[in-house]
């Protein structure tokens, strides 16, 4: 893990082997795990390499504490194994989101619940809820207080969002989402369903990427936010997402008092 003036990082990777049958099966490597009770997580897409996602996450996290995030925020650079062919990728966001799913629950031991931020791009996003839809069908999994998601160019069939889909419904009073499309993203409107028919994922209907038109309608608690003229790369350099997300994370520690870890933090940047 480094510090530097814009808030602390640290870098999760995962490992993992194919098994017969074509299963990736992952392993979290070693993390350390901070007692922060506002943390951010960063979940880069498809076709990018944990390595090659920190250009991309430098300049979010720059626009997001110059946007006034708080000073004692926690962001948290994740990497997971995307950097394959398509028709591979969604079982590999599936297969490896136990990773994730088992970092999210060390980030809350018991009696210190924090309030989580993910902001995930393109399969970053089906990585993410799939994650979650693990810990929601764990018995006695440590939760967030709250989770708040904001997806970002969302390469997720819009019918495994929708009601009594297979990532409908994750974590109830728990879970807020705001999705960020555009119906400019080319990658999207022709790529992806062509990816998805090579892939494993079985449709019913008509292929469509929530993040192209931010369907389905009426299932996000944050609403959907068209990004006009947003091509599928542009989204990390978005001021108005930072902004937003700044917002909202100032809202947050409003809304609370300081916990005493956030406090130590805080007596430490101002030299108390």
């Amino acid at each position: 893990m480094r510090r530097h003036h814009y808030g602390s990082e640290v870098q999760i990777g995962v490992s993992g082997s194919w098994l017969s049958g074509g299963r990736y099966v992952a392993r979290s490597t070693a993390y350390a795990v901070e007692l922060h009770d506002l943390t951010v997580l960063l979940v880069h897409g498809f076709n990018v390499s944990p390595w090659n996602a920190n250009d991309a996450y430098d300049t979010f996290r720059i626009n997001l504490f110059d946007s006034g995030a708080p000073e004692e925020l926690h962001v948290v650079s994740v990497g997971w194994p995307g950097d394959v062919a398509y028709p591979s990728a969604p079982t590999i966001a599936t297969d490896a989101a136990c990773a994730l799913a088992d970092y999210i629950e060390q980030l809350n031991s018991p009696g210190f619940e924090r309030a989580l931020y993910i902001v995930c791009h393109s399969l970053g996003c089906r990585y993410v809820l799939e994650a979650l839809r693990l810990l929601q069908n764990k018995p006695n999994a440590r939760l967030p207080r709250q989770v708040t998601l904001f997806l970002l160019a969302a390469a997720v069939p819009v019918e495994f969002a929708d009601i009594n889909g297979r990532l409908s419904g994750l974590l109830p009073a728990r879970l807020h989402t705001t999705v960020f499309f555009s119906e400019s993203d080319w990658v999207l409107r022709w790529l992806f369903p062509l990816g998805q028919k090579a892939s494993a994922d079985r449709h019913t209907v008509a292929i469509e990427a929530v993040g192209l038109r931010g369907n389905p309608k009426g299932v996000w608690t944050g609403g959907a936010m068209r990004m006009a003229r947003y091509g599928h790369s542009d989204y990390w350099r978005s001021w108005e997402i930072a902004k937003q997300l700044g917002e909202a994370l100032r809202n947050e520690t409003r809304a609370r008092p300081l916990s005493i870890p956030e406090r130590q933090i805080k007596r430490r940047l101002v030299g108390r």
